[in-house]
């Protein structure tokens, strides 16, 4: 119910609401998340650095990860006038399960792709139905990530389901669990958790 308000805004956006976005920043022409970019800003649940600038492959910290994740459930906390802009984000996120307390030990620092996975995966798992087949593709979407050793065991099946539920994906078969996640990358992930339409769903066809 809390993202009520902004799905019922997202599928009433038209093709004018979207370029008119898109015009609001001048480096995301050409980006092959442009258009996810400029939903999320359309949206109100991200926003450039001013002056038309977005900087979509600049590396994501792991506080304004979490604010991602947590504005687009719906949550709208207030912001003290001190204090660290994340930390309200940070408190529902961990009340609500989307992130486990020292889990992440430095909110200025990039969040990496394993963890990235995982929290939009809880975050999904909110209001969507765990899949009853996880099982049944597990080796198929294993099958799918060269790297899959490299992703730490407490993440591994999460990032399985990510594939599976259609939310994170790698390139060329290699997932990079210990890489960092772009502006761009983090904004996909967002309009996938409010469109279930988009999601790839990993499943052999």
């Amino acid at each position: 119910m809390r993202m009520e308000p902004i799905v019922t805004k997202y599928n009433s956006f038209t093709s004018r609401d979207i370029e008119a976005s898109e015009k609001l920043f001048t480096d995301i022409s050409g980006h092959f998340a442009k258009t996810y970019i400029a939903k999320l800003s359309a949206l109100e649940l991200i926003s450039g650095y001013g002056n038309g600038k977005f900087g979509p492959n600049d590396t994501l910290l792991a506080g304004q990860y979490i604010k991602m994740v947590v504005s687009t459930l719906g949550f709208t906390p207030d912001i003290p006038n001190k204090g660290k802009y994340w930390e309200p984000y940070v408190d529902i996120a961990i009340n609500e399960g989307l992130l486990y307390s020292g889990e992440i030990k430095d909110f200025v620092q990039p969040i990496s792709r394993e963890l990235a996975g995982t929290i939009g995966l809880r975050a999904l798992l909110k209001y969507t139905d765990y899949p009853s087949d996880d099982q049944l593709w597990l080796d198929y979407n294993k099958s799918k990530i060269s790297d899959y050793a490299h992703i730490a065991d407490m993440y591994k099946q999460d990032i399985l389901l990510c594939y599976r539920m259609g939310i994170l994906q790698g390139y060329n078969n290699i997932f990079e669990p210990k890489g960092t996640l772009t502006r761009a990358q983090a904004a996909i992930i967002m309009i996938r958790l409010i469109d279930k339409n988009i999601r790839e769903e990993s499943v052999p066809s």
